[in-house]
């Protein structure tokens, strides 16, 4: 949502007129998507959009080594929670 190490220049206007449930996932670690700047941001979007947060991820979702979980587990992870998301909204 910013170019890089511009978290203070948010590209976020488009979201803003996006009338549509709207689902993130979001790495904690995510260089071009800071959660400090993005989580405020949401709040001013309306309908609340949801935000999943994949701890350890970066923006590919990639997690450290020393994270001792599968890149297949992130991925079910997000199948899973996208398609409850869905089925909440449907």
């Amino acid at each position: 949502m910013h170019a890089p190490g511009k978290p203070n220049k948010p590209r976020f206007d488009l979201l803003k007129v996006i009338h549509e449930p709207m689902l993130f996932f979001q790495g904690t670690r995510d260089s071009l998507c800071k959660l400090d700047v993005f989580e405020p941001l949401l709040s001013t979007i309306s309908p609340k959009p949801t935000l999943h947060i994949i701890e350890g991820g970066n923006h590919s979702f990639n997690l450290l080594k020393r994270i001792e979980r599968t890149e297949q587990s992130v991925l079910d992870e997000i199948i899973q929670k996208s398609a409850d998301w869905i089925k909440q909204k449907s």
